[in-house]
């Protein structure tokens, strides 16, 4: 970033400025230093450098108008940035994990298309088309998941009702419930016609929800989606067959780019990103995930406060 950080402390930083690539002198002048270009690393490089130079020692500093005084809040302030560059690091490397499957594909595909290999035919472009779906699909799953973690700032809330917003959802996915021969059935206990959400929102939630039921329920099997009122919260739970998920993977099921059984996830074709997307525009709306397993299967949902219709 270019906002400037401010810092006071004891003596003179300086000196040990020059040795951060990730900050810039701007001027030091009774005890006050004054840097510019300042990331993340570049507050945490200061920090550190002014409690090794000083320590012990009270620390002021100001930075993008906040106002931190005192030692603790300064170790609090680069705890808390220190979390969010690894969070920033992990996500970057488990994109590129997540990238270089296909991308590695199709580079082997065109290798041996172009040395005679493999022939150009239906079949073998058949295979190219699968792999760049696979990209553009991870793609726009990382694009909702970052549009999702502001969504709590527009939502575009109106009335909605639930039951045919499900079933528009269920059209959707129908090609794949048919080829799977999955018999889904829906239960509805007291839940209200209309429901105040965002209609997009809710949507890419049902579908990533559905979409999650059907990528992981065996063939011939049943999925139950059942409707609940209760204490004044809307729930939705999707059940299904829980096949190789254990009692391990569920607190994490929710966490981007989380995968449990390595298999798992390859062998049906996600990325670890569905979930996650569906707990930020949950709790955009106020709400809560849940999963849990029940004897032999999934319990995966959410549950909303409910909000009085305008109907």
């Amino acid at each position: 970033g270019n906002q400037r950080l401010f810092v006071e402390t004891a003596g003179s930083l300086v000196p040990d400025a020059f040795h951060h690539e990730s900050v810039t002198v701007v001027r030091e002048e009774d005890g006050i230093a004054v840097f510019s270009g300042c990331s993340h690393s570049g507050i945490l490089n200061m920090i550190d450098t002014a409690m090794a130079r000083f320590p012990g020692e009270p620390v002021k500093a100001v930075f993008g108008g906040f106002h931190l005084i005192g030692l603790p809040l300064f170790n609090s302030m680069a705890a808390s940035l220190e979390k969010i560059e690894k969070l920033r690091r992990s996500l970057m490397i488990d994109v590129a994990h997540e990238l270089r499957t296909p991308l590695t594909n199709i580079r082997g595909y065109l290798e041996a298309l172009n040395d005679g290999v493999l022939p150009p035919d239906t079949s073998t472009f058949a295979l190219l088309q699968d792999e760049t779906m696979r990209l553009v699909r991870l793609v726009e799953d990382v694009l909702h998941l970052a549009h999702a973690d502001t969504a709590q700032n527009d939502l575009q809330i109106e009335d909605i009702n639930l039951n045919e917003l499900l079933s528009g959802v269920l059209e959707n996915f129908s090609p794949a419930i048919d080829k799977k021969e999955i018999l889904v059935a829906v239960e509805v206990q007291h839940v209200p016609r209309m429901v105040m959400a965002d209609r997009n929102r809710l949507t890419r939630i049902l579908r990533n929800l559905c979409d999650n039921a059907v990528r992981y329920t065996p063939a011939g099997n049943r999925v139950l989606i059942r409707m609940t009122l209760k204490n004044h919260h809307i729930s939705m739970d999707f059940i299904n067959p829980a096949g190789d998920l254990v009692a391990d993977d569920v607190p994490f099921l929710f966490e981007r780019f989380y995968r449990g059984e390595k298999s798992r996830s390859r062998q049906h074709g996600g990325a670890g990103i569905g979930l996650a997307i569906v707990k930020e525009l949950v709790e955009a709306h106020a709400g809560s995930v849940r999963a849990e397993l029940l004897d032999d299967r999934a319990r995966i949902g959410f549950q909303l406060p409910q909000q009085p219709s305008t109907e």
